[in-house]
Parts: structure tokens; sequence; C-alpha cells
């Protein structure tokens, strides 16, 4: 799913401006090139959860997760990752 920032470089269909690949910006080819890339893959692929179902479990887990960080709650610190993960 494009990003925010990819949506609005890529509105020009929504303006009659023209544009040439020489003409676009770094950020805007970057841009257009991510969102090419994506719809191919959306159309080769298609969306393989589409139809899927969520778990009660999983999705109880996934409202109580966003719950938390809706109340601040923040996720494991980066440090403690890297002492369970490093630690032989």
């Amino acid at each position: 799913m494009p990003s925010q920032i990819d949506r609005n470089l890529l509105n020009l269909e929504k303006t009659n401006i023209t544009m040439q690949v020489k003409d676009l910006t770094t950020e805007q080819l970057a841009a257009l090139i991510r969102h090419t890339v994506e719809q191919c893959l959306e159309e080769y692929f298609g969306d393989p959860d589409l139809g899927a179902q969520i778990r009660p479990e999983i999705q109880d887990q996934l409202k109580t997760s966003l719950a938390q960080t809706q109340a601040g709650a923040r996720g494991i610190k980066l440090e403690a990752i890297d002492r369970l993960v490093n630690t032989n």
C-alpha cells in the first residue's frame, strides 16, 4: 500500500498535467517505481489474505495490543532484545 507521500507524489493522474520522466524529482521517480512494482505484484499474486478469517484469539490479541499502544504502552526495548539474542 502506498504511503501518504507516495499518494501525494503520484496524484498527477488527478491533474491534467502530463509529465515526462526527465521532469520528475528523484522522490517522484522512486514513488512511481514503487507504486508500479506494487501494482504489478498485486495483479500477479493478488491478495493472499483476501477472504481469510482471523481466529478469535488473534483478534483479541490485536485488539489488546492496539489498546495498549493507544494508552501509551510500548513494546520491548531494543536493549532487552539485544541481551536476549546475544546471550550465549
